[in-house]
């Protein structure tokens, strides 16, 4: 019993240190975890969690498009214990993204939080939704270049469509660069995009 005393007081301490230093709690956190794992903070940082999200999927979808690979639709999401990435497979786009967003309402993950990642010639484009919030699905779109006669792929500066306020835009873009970085190999590619 006297460690487990010990042990509140120990903790008490820290918080109020921490508190008094002005250090932000819920980023100790944040930074104390690996960024590929789905973590448990406060409400008020589920939007970043779920821009952190897509950040991921798309520096993975980044490397698939330097590889000249077909990225249709690409649903990504966190479970409770988990971060997990689908292919929608369909025999065309349209019908990829169809199924995506079928999965992507009806949230037959059982999900925190997913996006929809889809593609087109000229344009990646990420529906972001968090399941807890009761707010309307964002739309980010990156334009690119495909890799095409030597030339390496090109991706040009993200922005958010629909679903994010202006004044939300800049935090929500460094969430994104986070996310970004959680994967190395999309992350050189994308480079300074943010």
């Amino acid at each position: 019993m006297r460690s487990g005393g010990a042990l509140v007081i120990a903790l008490i301490v820290a918080l109020i240190f921490c508190t008094a230093c002005g250090a932000d709690l819920e980023k100790v956190v944040r930074d104390a975890n690996d960024s590929t794992k789905v973590t448990t903070l406060a409400p008020a940082d589920e939007s970043e969690l779920t821009m952190e999200l897509a950040g991921n999927i798309l520096s993975h979808a980044a490397e698939s498009i330097s590889k000249g690979e077909k990225t249709m639709a690409i649903l990504g999401y966190d479970t409770q214990t988990d971060r997990k990435m689908q292919r929608a497979e369909a025999a065309t786009a349209e019908e990829a993204k169809a199924i995506g967003e079928a999965n992507l309402n009806a949230n037959s993950m059982h999900s925190l939080r997913a996006v929809l990642l889809y593609t087109d010639d000229t344009t990646i484009y990420i529906k972001i939704r968090s399941y807890s919030q009761g707010r309307q699905p964002a739309l980010l779109a990156l334009p690119y270049r495909p890799p095409a006669s030597g030339l390496p792929v090109h991706f040009g500066k993200p922005a958010f469509r629909e679903g994010v306020a202006p004044e939300e835009s800049a935090g929500f873009l460094r969430a994104v660069g986070r996310g970004i970085d959680s994967y190395p190999e999309g992350a050189r590619l994308l480079g300074d995009v943010l």
